[in-house]
């Protein structure tokens, strides 16, 4: 698509997306009242108003309760109706963003509160009546965000009489199993106001909040108030929450905000290069990594070579790595889990948001369907990015093509407080021509159907059905006569169900079953065109079933000591029909030691494998600031990531365990240290881990991975160890946020055999193409005035290492070059500095459109990083070195972003 026509595209939409807000927004100006004469309480006609309209009021019940409404209204505006009715009392009211109505007391202190009615300001949970003889009741409920009823994911609630806290689900939801008696409730999340709460709980019982976003008053950016603490005092460690307002205020490249950059800069999170596709952590290749987008398993999570991820920012909630100690519920990939759940509609309002920028535009919608029920998100985002190419210094990226554009939806239905349902959509496409020689073009394509259900206030059902495709084309266009393309693709489809029990305070128990079919296309060749001379190939399709289930508890055996217990089983099934070839026995894999073939039939076992995945973590409590965390948790994989690049390409595979490539296996053991000062404003931890890795899959020297019939024979079988220790020292109130984060870390494989021709560096150890001792990553946002706020990135890492010639010797009139063992040379030092600024659009409370303006610089120096080297043979017939650098120069952006 041209620019020219994705921006007429783009206003269109939005036109449309903006008149429409015009029928579905109802502001409180908006609303009108029709009632007889009746008396009721003003608590009672808050109640009906809120059931008729999407108006929401906040109040205290004792100050409604004893008010008697008794006027008829007809055709009467709300805010006159409510003024009459509060006339001559201690109320007054104010409104807040178009549909909220906030009362307020203006009678003094003394007279509405006394030492003899205190216990009825508490807010009583449970039914007195059960609670006779009940020492213990299991409280739950959700945490919404008030302007649109969506759950908020990660959100503390804290008692402080007893020390107790929980966090939410990625639904908002929470449990927690308490003492009966008088607490004092803190409800917080990163971002929002907090609430307090005095509660009575008498038995199980319900209990939900709203939160609202922090108003942007400069006094309040001060480091006064509590943050979190669950870095400290929770029991999960090695794990990195990024939340979707925070990852907003990040420097972008080219004003894009990308959760993936984002994770990037954390410790222990590494990439090949610039321009790299996926991301490495602890010692882990990019295709061990499990990328979830609401448990849609997402095979290629990058756009334009990395530079930019699949998912659109403005859908997203937020985004949970796991580094280590991984929960027991995932498996499949053994480094680590990147969970990213999108948001849910607006339940109450229409609400629109998008932005222009310098290579795409996006645009989504939040639509209520059923008030208060039922809601959709939809949006999609779509790129010109011709322009980047043009300004690389390869040659042959500067004269190449790409775009890209993806779009999301989520449908939500509450049919009461036990039962949700969702219905989750994703498509992404990438398309990419290389200076008129070849074609590339990709897709994801995935869909989630979840329903949650809320059997009791100690038991949570989550039951999930996922499909995920991937597809990808080669085209060949170098010449007529061999004129070809190439058509590749796997789907994944599974089912998934989680059950929750909260017996009581000290246990958090879970459980739950999963099932994978795996169906991999590894590659179809035709020809093109009448004059091509290319021979059709078809590899065969492989299939495979995986079955799982887990148990896990969380225990708290004192305030000091929390222990996690996890166990999960793996079975996999590789299944026919399919042709297994066979080889000569003490002689290596290769084509020429074929011996012949084995048929196997449509779901016929061809080889199983299975095992236990054991998870353990403690969480050593030293006081309320400081804690020590262990863990160490087993994952097996058995699907493989197939390239011998530095850089997932298109052209990657991915392959199934069958009998000569086993599963990966990987151990990891870690211990932390966790430290929180100046009222948890400043969180610090360390973090020292141990992996090993194997059945690691390595290439022989000039393998052919591309439509070959018996892969195999061009694959190794190698181990693998990783270590580091990770530092991370974060910021999270105060005009200045962000965090420092420094790694050293080693990545080393070694591929040993009884056969010369399948070692490795003579079967010695050697580092991986991503091993990179030292990463050092600074990111800060200060923010000026309520309006201005400057952010910056800087990153610095050792260089890749690369293998390179040491020697040539002459053959009549060529030199052929002698290499170095693998990976024995590196590429210089990485290093970047990123800046933005962003000016907010005005602070009125009532507006109808809010916007913003974000002024990007990336690589603000200029600095020329290699990506690789290479050497050409010069007109002498000698070799000379190059290198190779994706971006050498400083690129600015801007971006406009609104919404309404």
């Amino acid at each position: 698509m041209q620019p020219s026509s994705s921006i007429r595209l783009f206003f269109t939409g939005f036109l449309i997306l903006k008149i429409a807000t015009f029928s579905f927004g109802q502001s409180v100006e908006d609303v009108v009242i029709s009632r007889s004469a009746s008396n009721s309480s003003l608590t009672d006609w808050i109640q009906e108003v809120e059931s008729n309209h999407a108006i929401r009021f906040f109040y205290r019940p004792e100050w409604t309760d004893s008010i008697v409404v008794s006027q008829p209204f007809s055709n009467t505006p709300l805010t006159q109706a409510l003024s009459t009715i509060i006339e001559n009392t201690d109320l007054t009211f104010t409104t807040y963003q178009d549909y909220y109505i906030v009362l307020l007391s203006t009678a003094p202190l003394t007279t509405r509160r006394s030492s003899t009615d205190s216990d009825n300001r508490r807010i009583v949970i449970g039914d007195s009546l059960l609670a006779d003889g009940q020492t213990e009741a299991t409280v739950s409920g959700y945490v919404r965000e008030g302007s649109t009823g969506q759950g908020i994911a990660g959100a503390t609630i804290f008692s402080r009489e007893s020390g107790q806290g929980t966090s939410t689900n990625a639904n908002g939801y929470y449990t927690i199993s308490v003492v009966t008696g008088d607490y004092q409730w803190e409800v917080t999340s990163l971002g929002y106001e907090t609430e307090e709460r005095k509660v009575r709980v008498t038995s199980d019982g319900s209990f939900s909040v709203d939160l609202f976003e922090e108003t942007a008053r400069l006094e309040e950016i001060t480091i006064t108030e509590q943050a979190e603490d669950n870095n400290v005092s929770g029991p999960q460690m090695s794990a990195n929450r990024m939340d979707i307002k925070r990852v907003e205020k990040m420097p972008a490249f080219l004003g894009e905000v990308d959760v993936i950059n984002a994770i990037r800069l954390l410790p222990g999170v590494s990439v090949a290069g610039e321009g790299a596709a996926g991301f490495n952590v602890r010692g882990g290749d990019v295709g061990q990594n499990l990328v979830l987008l609401d448990g849609i398993p997402i095979y290629n999570p990058s756009h334009l070579f990395g530079f930019f991820s699949a998912f659109n920012a403005d859908l997203l909630q937020d985004a949970t790595l796991y580094k280590g100690g991984i929960p027991a519920q995932y498996g499949g990939r053994i480094a680590s889990v990147l969970d990213i759940s999108m948001k849910e509609g607006n339940l109450r309002k229409l609400k629109v948001s998008g932005g222009i920028g310098v290579v795409a535009s996006r645009l989504s919608a939040e639509i209520p369907i059923v008030k208060e029920k039922s809601s959709l998100i939809i949006g999609g985002r779509a790129s010109y990015s011709d322009w980047i190419l043009n300004q690389v210094r390869d040659v042959t990226l500067s004269q190449s093509e790409a775009s890209f554009y993806d779009a999301n939806a989520k449908w939500t239905y509450r049919l009461n407080e036990s039962h949700k349902v969702g219905l989750t959509g994703y498509f992404s496409n990438d398309n990419f021509g290389l200076a008129n020689d070849a074609t590339y073009q990709y897709q994801n394509l995935g869909g989630a159907l979840q329903w949650d259900y809320l059997i009791s206030q100690k038991w949570l059902s989550a039951l999930r059905i996922t499909q995920s495709r991937y597809r990808y084309q080669i085209g060949d266009l170098q010449d007529s006569v061999s004129a070809s393309q190439i058509d590749a693709g796997f789907d994944q489809t599974g089912g998934q169900w989680n059950l929750n029990f909260f017996p009581n305070q000290d246990h958090e128990m879970s459980g739950g079953i999963e099932v994978s079919r795996f169906q991999f296309s590894p590659g179809d060749l035709r020809p093109t065109g009448d004059f091509s001379l290319v021979v059709p190939q078809e590899l065969a399709t492989e299939q495979a079933w995986e079955f799982s289930g887990y148990l896990s508890d969380v225990y708290q055996i004192n305030p000091f000591l929390t222990l996690t217990a996890g166990l999960r089983y793996n079975y996999y099934r590789y299944v026919g029909p399919r042709e297994i070839f066979n080889y000569a026995e003490g002689r290596p894999r290769r084509v020429g030691s074929t011996t012949g073939t084995t048929s196997f039939s449509e779901g016929e076992t061809i080889v199983t494998y299975q095992g236990w995945e054991p998870r353990a973590a403690l969480r050593i409590g030293l006081n309320a600031q400081s804690s020590i965390k262990l863990s160490y948790n087993r994952l097996r994989q058995n699907t493989h990531l197939i390239s011998n690049t530095a850089s997932v390409t298109p052209t990657d595979i991915w392959k199934l365990s069958d009998p000569y490539l086993p599963p990966q296996i990987g151990d990891q053991y870690a211990i932390g240290f966790f430290r929180n000062i100046f009222n948890n404003a400043i969180e610090a931890s360390v973090e020292v881990y141990y992996k090993d890795i194997l059945n690691l899959v390595e290439y022989r020297d000039g393998a052919t991975l591309l439509m070959n019939n018996q892969l195999e024979t061009d694959l190794l079988i190698g181990t693998g160890r990783a270590y580091g220790a990770e530092l991370l020292i974060s910021k999270n109130i105060g005009r200045l946020t962000g965090w420092l984060a420094y790694t050293y870390s080693r990545t080393l494989r070694k591929v040993d055999s009884s056969f010369p021709e399948e070692r490795v560096n003579r079967g010695e150890w050697y580092p991986s193409y991503f091993d990179k001792p030292h990463d050092l990553t600074m990111v800060g946002n200060y923010q000026f005035t309520r309006r201005v706020r400057l952010g910056f990135n800087f990153t610095f890492s050792t260089g890749r290492p690369v293998t390179l010639p040491e020697s040539t010797y002459r053959i009549g009139r060529f030199d052929i070059a002698n290499y170095s063992d693998r990976n024995q040379y590196r590429i210089p030092a990485y290093h970047r500095l990123d800046l933005s600024l962003s000016v907010d659009g005005n602070l009125k409370k009532n507006k109808k459109w809010d916007s913003s303006w974000t002024f990007a610089i990336y690589n603000l120096y200029g600095r020329n990083n290699p990506y690789s080297i290479f050497f050409q043979s010069t007109s002498s017939g000698r070799f000379s070195a190059f290198r190779l650098a994706i971006l050498g120069r400083p690129f600015p952006s801007i971006t406009y972003n609104f919404k309404f």
